[in-house]
């Protein structure tokens, strides 16, 4: 990757490297404050991603299977 090819980009899309279309891209959230939840799942939204949350990382095992996320996104002081 070079520095034209962030040109135009959407940051988000480069740092997941899903590129310019994130429609695609699937991403769990997981954080046990609810209100932190709610937050970060409108703003990934707003990506055009799909997203699923989880309030707490042994629910949040047990999504994986069914879900297939690309990218888990998870609060590491739960």
């Amino acid at each position: 990757m070079t520095i034209h090819d962030l040109e135009g980009a959407q940051p988000m899309g480069i740092i997941l490297g899903f590129g310019h279309d994130l429609a695609s891209c699937k991403v769990l959230l997981v954080d046990d404050d609810s209100f932190m939840r709610r937050l970060f799942e409108a703003q990934v939204r707003t990506l055009g991603c799909d997203v699923v949350t989880a309030k707490n990382g042994e629910e949040a095992v047990k999504m994986i299977p069914d879900q297939k996320p690309d990218l888990v996104l998870m609060d590491v002081v739960m």
